[in-house]
């Protein structure tokens, strides 16, 4: 279907402008989900573990907005056991762009530590969560120790 010029302009300046957004930022959320600090895996073992991972996760979508008609996006990561929390934020930071800043949430929570970031757009504010929790799981298949980390953001 063609478009008359005039039409065709606007929707260059619109896709421009969407572009100059998170979408085309150095990395759009939903690739930081996808990224780990090294060693990083799925977390797809389950364990004793679970409740504690569950909670996390939950606290993690409801700061996020879940429930009040926002649909967050959330992974769950299995670290080598010696990852510690500065490794985790060092790495996720370095992967955000300038616009993005430190929100103030408490760092500590109830079994695990984390770290929102927050940028002003002009379809409102995004933020991005990393979460990193005190209790270590042990692999079902390799009986491995390893850290869990919950990375979860809001689409944009």
């Amino acid at each position: 279907m063609k478009h008359p010029p005039d039409r065709r302009g606007m929707l260059l300046t619109m896709v421009a402008l969407a572009c100059s957004g998170s979408a085309c930022s150095r990395e759009g959320t939903m690739d930081l989900l996808d990224l780990t600090p090294a060693g990083g895996e799925p977390l797809r073992e389950r364990g004793a573990f679970e409740l504690a991972l569950q909670q996390c996760e939950q606290n993690v979508l409801r700061l996020l907005g879940a429930g009040s008609g926002k649909h967050p996006d959330l992974r769950r990561y299995r670290l080598p056991a010696q990852t510690d929390w500065p490794a985790v934020t060092t790495f996720y930071a370095s992967k955000l762009d300038a616009a993005w800043r430190r929100s103030e949430v408490p760092e500590q929570q109830l079994g695990y530590r984390l770290r929102a970031w927050q940028r002003e757009q002009a379809i409102g504010a995004q933020r991005f969560v990393v979460a990193l929790l005190d209790q270590t799981g042990v692999g079902s298949d390799d009986a491995r120790p390893f850290r869990m980390l919950v990375v979860a953001a809001e689409p944009r």
